[in-house]
């Protein structure tokens, strides 16, 4: 008699337990930049755009690492700054344009009284010296009339034109 033998398998299936799996929400990278509206924003000086009315723009996805934010307006200095950007985070820069400005040194008698578009400007040191610092250029051509009295004695007048063109760092 003959015995045949048949195989006999047993499967062993092991089944996890499901546990909940967390998916970690990592926030999107982005630089955000409040400034003047119609500002001209440039990364590493590739221009992105032109800022909106709301004065906000957002870079998304940029690289991680250093990066140079250089961010231009219209009659406006120009805002520069080196940032840093880091993986999943936000990075913010709030970037006010200042107006441009010009100084201007007279030489004089000492004593001489300036004044600057009708307004007192100050008097000439014992040297005959006088500094006037932070005069706004509110337009392109800027003019500015100045005039110098010397006690009652005598008066001139003279103009000095700049462009904030000539004035850029």
């Amino acid at each position: 008699m003959a015995k045949y033998l048949l195989p006999f398998f047993v499967a062993a299936v092991s089944i996890p337990s499901a546990a909940p799996q967390i998916r970690s929400e990592i926030e999107p990278t982005a630089i955000v930049i409040e400034t003047a509206a119609d500002a001209t924003i440039y990364l590493d000086d590739v221009r992105q755009g032109i800022v909106p009315d709301s004065g906000k723009w957002t870079i998304r996805s940029p690289k991680t690492g250093s990066h140079r934010l250089r961010i231009e307006g219209y009659r406006k200095q120009p805002f520069i700054r080196n940032i840093v950007v880091t993986a999943g985070q936000t990075t913010r820069v709030a970037a006010k344009l200042a107006e441009w400005t010009a100084d201007l040194e007279v030489f004089t008698v000492p004593g001489t009284a300036v004044a600057l578009n009708g307004r007192a400007a100050g008097t000439a040191d014992s040297s005959g010296h006088l500094l006037i610092s932070g005069i706004q250029a509110e337009q392109y051509g800027c003019t500015w009339n100045a005039r110098a009295t010397i006690s009652a004695i005598a008066a001139w007048s003279w103009s000095r034109t700049w462009s904030t063109r000539s004035l850029s760092p």
